[in-house]
């Protein structure tokens, strides 16, 4: 947003160029109103005076040339040589006296032109920088006859300015993209009086509905349809899409005369950043610069049926655009239409069939209110923007369309080009009003960190046009009251909220002020919801047991499906694929863990690191069908990947084996007593083509498999140019959470010893040393304390057919030392337990 303080003058007095200029600047920003830059235009222009013009003659040695006397009045009166000719005598211009300067620092002096003295130059607009185009470089400017001679042309025209760019944030965009919003923040900071443009008394709209008629602050808080006057006779307007118009005003204009706009607006528009077209054009982009309301205006002639309908764009609706480019309109899109077609893309760009053009006669003049996400998503679509969409896509006033037509109205009147057709046309279609939040004062005050009453909060809100009073007070002299409420006009869409208020209340206040002070606040203890302090405890365990823990990518290649020998309806192979991946690597979302770990393992081994003791806690990503449909399941998945020499010595002496099936299993039990559940997990033989036959299980709890475990198949770790044994395992953490037992509590030491026996049995080799163990267990009662497996053994000693399975049982009770007796009768129960399950103690 370009500031010209020339212009915001207008509305608010400014302290002069100086200290206290450059503090208010400064407490502008401290406000929020965060300023890019800042540059001063004009500031080497001197000696350019207002002149008339006594008496044109030609020159003597050059056809093309004219000798003028000019009066500079308090100045004297001083002889011009001039190229131009669009002046007469009486004629009042600007002159560059000698020791003069233009504007971009240009310096003038007396100079002798085909032997005639020229004291000082008349200028053209382009040459005091008030137009860039053939018609401003064309001749003289004319300046108003009632000018006086000798008038200082420099502030006059407002050749000297000071440009401010606002940086603003998305929330200040709101209240502060136009001048009118800006002066209101800086009459607020400074304390001085805002002065509105124009007055109640040039806005007649010829109907009042309410106190606040069509427009005050509730000008919008009412459902109505309203057409006044010859213009709401002629012409009509409805709205087919409330949620995408809540307001649409329009006014008729007729007798147009399209021409250059005046000097002076033209200077403002360009400090804004803005080029100048034609009065109608300029007076539209004046008033959006000026309020913050976008207006368009149509030929009114070209209007089929003088309607204007708006509403939702039909399917491949097209519009040729003021560019010039035919514009397929996007599927939900706004349309402003008239009886047989689209006009305009609303609050984006108008119509090329309905655009004002040199032979224009009447106008109906749009002063509406679109709905931001509407008009952001058809601008962005399109690739098409502009001030106005813009200014629509952050939000503007819904309470401000008929004061827009009405300043509009004033300022095509002022500058002679159309003259209005009395009535108003405003059709709400959805109300909004002023918000009334309640916040409690000491809500506030603890927000903010400031110590003020609730009275001084209220004058506080007050200042940036926020009116607040305390809830509890009646007559105005309680400051302690225990609420403000507080209604907040429309034009602040940002403020929705208590602590949108409470910023307000320290943007008033001046953040500066606020004291830089700790929060003494009592925080509440942070935890962790029950789900990550699970995680938490398994990654301790493997942890624990010399693991690594790795984070890969979320996404793979789609060789890895074949690299793992996968058939084609493998359910691994129904992966989401990924949208403009970066690269071929990240072509798929995974469904599984296992190939990044296997990946990470042949990197590793790529390097010369070839043992990896690992484990990874992450999401796969399980669409119920391609394409997508609805959201995919997301499940955690617990990963864990061995290769590589078991840890311990490595010496001369001793060589460390490779880990196998059995180390992984061990590492997988020990992830599953962190929860209780080593006792209860069971483990089945099962294939995988990716794994190696015979030494690959499934791991179950009660009746659900809840993962697998094994060693890669030779052929498979080849591929990934592994030459060590690979062993993986993947388990579905989320089945393992819902059957998590209470994290183990640890108490103190045994104050009675132990018993320890050894048992030794044999059973048929078809009998699993796990169903051996839950026997014993159950026998064994309360005063088993422990139980392993240590020993097993196949050959000449045991029958063929069978093995020996030795175990060691650690017998105790917490409240007194067992006697012999007592742990041998454990020990014949044992025994009778084992024989019913087909095995016997070995002699």
């Amino acid at each position: 947003m370009r500031v010209s303080l020339e212009w915001l003058a207008e509305y608010v007095d400014l302290p002069a160029a100086g200290p206290e200029r450059v503090e208010l600047l400064r407490r502008m920003e401290m406000a929020g109103l965060a300023i890019d830059s800042i540059t001063e235009q004009g500031q080497e222009v001197a000696g350019i005076v207002a002149g008339k013009v006594l008496s044109i003659a030609a020159h003597p040695n050059a056809e093309r040339l004219l000798v003028v006397d000019i009066d500079l009045g308090t100045c004297g009166a001083v002889q011009c040589v001039s190229g131009a000719d669009n002046f007469r005598v009486g004629d009042v211009v600007p002159v560059v006296v000698p020791g003069g300067v233009l504007p971009g620092g240009r310096p003038i002096d007396a100079a002798e032109i085909r032997g005639v003295r020229s004291h000082g130059m008349m200028c053209s607009p382009a040459e005091l920088g008030l137009g860039d185009d053939a018609a401003a470089a064309a001749g003289i400017m004319i300046l108003d006859p009632a000018t006086e001679p000798g008038t200082d042309c420099v502030e006059l025209l407002g050749l000297r300015d000071v440009v401010i760019e606002l940086d603003l944030t998305p929330n200040y965009a709101v209240f502060c993209q136009s001048m009118v919003g800006v002066a209101i923040e800086v009459a607020a900071l400074s304390g001085e009086m805002l002065r509105l443009p124009g007055g109640r008394a040039t806005w007649r709209t010829g109907y009042e509905p309410t106190e606040a008629g069509l427009l005050g602050p509730h000008s919008a808080a009412e459902l109505r349809s309203v057409a006044t006057g010859p213009a709401g006779q002629l012409a009509s307007v409805r709205i087919d899409a409330p949620s995408l118009c809540p307001r649409y005003s329009g006014a008729l204009f007729e007798d147009l005369r399209i021409g250059p706009s005046p000097a002076w607006m033209q200077r403002r528009l360009r400090a804004a950043g803005v080029r100048p077209i034609n009065n109608i054009v300029d007076v539209t982009n004046y008033v959006m610069l000026e309020l913050g309301q976008p207006l368009h205006a149509f030929d009114f002639d070209l209007v089929q049926g003088g309607s204007i309908v708006v509403r939702e764009a039909l399917p491949d609706e097209k519009i040729t655009t003021l560019d010039g480019v035919e514009r397929v309109c996007p599927p939900g899109s706004l349309v402003i239409a008239d009886a047989g077609r689209g006009i305009a893309l609303a609050g984006v760009m108008g119509g090329a069939n309905s655009e004002i053009t040199g032979t224009t006669r009447r106008m109906f003049l749009e002063s509406a209110n679109f709905l931001r996400t509407s008009v952001r998503r058809t601008s962005r679509r399109l690739g098409l923007r502009s001030e106005a969409s813009g200014r629509f896509e952050k939000g503007v006033d819904p309470a401000g369309t008929v004061r827009a037509i009405e300043r509009a109205a004033e300022l095509l009147a002022e500058t002679g080009a159309a003259r209005r057709v009395e009535g108003i046309i405003d059709v709400v279609a959805e109300t909004h009003g002023p918000q009334l939040i309640t916040a409690p004062v000491s809500y506030l005050r603890d927000l903010i960190g400031i110590p003020l009453d609730g009275k001084e909060m209220a004058d506080l809100l007050g200042q940036i046009g926020i009116t607040a009073w305390l809830a509890d007070d009646q007559d105005g002299s309680d400051c302690s009251a225990s609420s403000i409420i507080a209604e907040v006009p429309t034009r602040r869409l940002d403020v929705e909220g208590k602590a949108d208020l409470a910023e307000e209340i320290a943007r008033a206040y001046g953040y500066d002020r606020i004291k830089p002070e700790l929060p003494t606040l009592a925080m509440p203890a942070a935890s962790l919801p029950p789900r990550r302090l699970a995680v938490q405890r398994v990654r301790r365990a493997l942890l624990g047991c010399g693991l690594d823990e790795l984070v890969t990518f979320a996404y793979h290649s789609a060789d890895e499906f074949d690299r793992l020998r996968l058939a084609a309806d493998h359910p691994w192979r129904l992966a989401m694929p990924v949208l403009n991946p970066m690269s071929d690597e990240q072509a798929l979302m995974r469904t599984s863990l296992v190939p990044n770990l296997l990946r990470v393992a042949a990197l590793n081994a790529g390097h010369g690191v070839d043992g990896l003791r690992a484990f990874e806690v992450g999401r796969a990503y399980l669409p119920k069908a391609l394409p997508l449909t609805e959201l995919p399941d997301e499940p955690l998945r617990l990963a864990v990947l061995l290769t590589g020499p078991t840890p311990g010595p490595d010496g001369w002496r001793s060589l460390r084996r490779d880990a196998d099936f059995f180390d992984l299993k061990g590492t997988v039990t020990t992830a599953l007593d962190r929860f209780g559940l080593a006792v209860a997990a069971s483990y089945r033989a099962v294939e995988m083509p990716f794994m190696h036959p015979g030494r690959t299980a499934e791991v179950w709890l009660d009746d659900t498999a809840i993962g697998w475990l094994g060693e890669v198949h030779p052929d498979v770790a080849a591929g990934y140019d592994l030459r060590r044994r690979v062993c993986v395992a993947e388990l579905d953490f989320n089945a393992i959470f819902a059957r998590a037992a209470a994290e183990p509590q640890y108490g103190g030491l045994p104050r009675f010893p132990g018993a320890e026996r050894d048992l030794a049995v044999v059973v048929p080799l078809e009998l699993s040393a796990v169903t051996v163990m839950d026997a014993i267990r159950g026998a064994g009662g309360t005063l088993l304390e422990d139980l392993s497996l240590f020993d097993v053994y196949e050959g000449a000693q045991v029958d063929q057919g069978a093995r020996s399975l030795a175990f060691r049982l650690l017998f105790r009770a917490s409240d007194r030392t067992l006697t012999d007796a007592e742990v041998d009768a454990a020990m014949a129960e044992i025994v009778a337990a084992v024989a019913g399950t087909g095995g016997r103690v070995r002699g």
